[in-house]
């Protein structure tokens, strides 16, 4: 997922001249705005990860939707884009991320997302089991777990433990 992130981030840059951000744990932002999602499922034997089926849903050529907080390479750029052409970005950005991985450039990749964690280092609130409380992202933990500070004491959430409110 965080290599996923990054080849995503890394194909925007040569774009999209705004801040972009990752979302934990499946989304990239343009500014406030959703423009793409990641979906990993693997499939494990044991404790070996066997495979794994990577899908990214990319906003690219959509000229407007009816959620205000959701955009696309168009709207952010004013042009149309090649999508054969987005593909062939994405796989060469990937394998060098890939690459990274595979040579144990584990603590590097995890630096690199830290830098763009949306909210990391802010007061956020959150939700957990129906009860609000505040705190401040830290990142994630090598089990990609979302680690966050509330009141001196470090929490990991894993997807679907913690909600974002705001």
């Amino acid at each position: 997922n965080l290599i996923t992130g990054l080849t995503i981030v890394d194909m925007l840059r040569t774009e999209i001249g705004k801040d972009i951000s990752l979302k934990w744990p499946n989304d990239v932002y343009i500014e406030d705005r959703k423009v793409a999602g990641i979906l990993i499922e693997s499939n494990m034997r044991g404790s070996i990860l066997e495979s794994s089926i990577v899908g990214v849903g990319l906003n690219v050529n959509q000229e407007g939707f009816n959620l205000p907080r959701a955009t696309s390479l168009f709207l952010e750029t004013g042009k149309q884009f090649d999508l054969r052409e987005i593909m062939e970005d994405f796989l060469l950005q990937f394998e060098k991320w890939y690459i990274k991985l595979k040579n144990a450039g584990y603590d590097s990749i995890l630096n690199s997302y830290h830098q763009l964690l949306m909210w990391r280092g802010e007061e956020r609130t959150f939700r957990v089991n129906d009860e609000e409380f505040y705190g401040e992202i830290v990142g994630i933990d090598t089990h990609g777990r979302l680690t966050i500070n509330h009141n001196g004491i470090l929490n990991y959430y894993g997807i679907k433990e913690v909600e974002f409110v705001g």
